[in-house]
């Protein structure tokens, strides 16, 4: 699996909830190891809603959820983990790398080009 394929298989997601009514006003996904050739993601998402859940543990939850919902484990496999992020950027919560955990094993790598991505 490539990253765009990835990103795809993000994006689908990231529409679900739009499509529920529950807009999302950022995501994308962050390579966990960018100084590694290879590496798994992180997928960030900012969302007023999401940030005014009651716990983070409530925010993750519902985006992984939706990404075992909704994302085939052949691309699940390459999430390492979920950040909620606030209206600045920053962390707002994250899930401890529950889908590690929950898929018993190590999330795969994709080949990664920091150079490319920053040019």
């Amino acid at each position: 699996m490539d990253k765009d394929t990835l990103k795809q298989h993000c994006l689908k997601v990231i529409e679900s909830f739009t499509d529920q009514g529950h807009s999302v006003e950022l995501a994308g996904i962050v390579p966990l190891y960018p100084q590694l050739p290879t590496t798994s993601y992180v997928l960030q998402v900012f969302s007023t809603w999401l940030n005014q859940m009651p716990t983070c543990n409530a925010a993750t939850n519902m985006v992984i959820a939706r990404l075992y919902e909704l994302m085939p484990r052949e691309a699940l496999r390459y999430i390492n983990r979920v950040e909620i992020c606030d209206e600045n950027g920053e962390i707002h919560c994250m899930s401890d790398d529950l889908i590690i955990n929950d898929l018993n094993f190590q999330p795969l790598s994709i080949p990664y080009n920091y150079a490319e991505d920053n040019a």
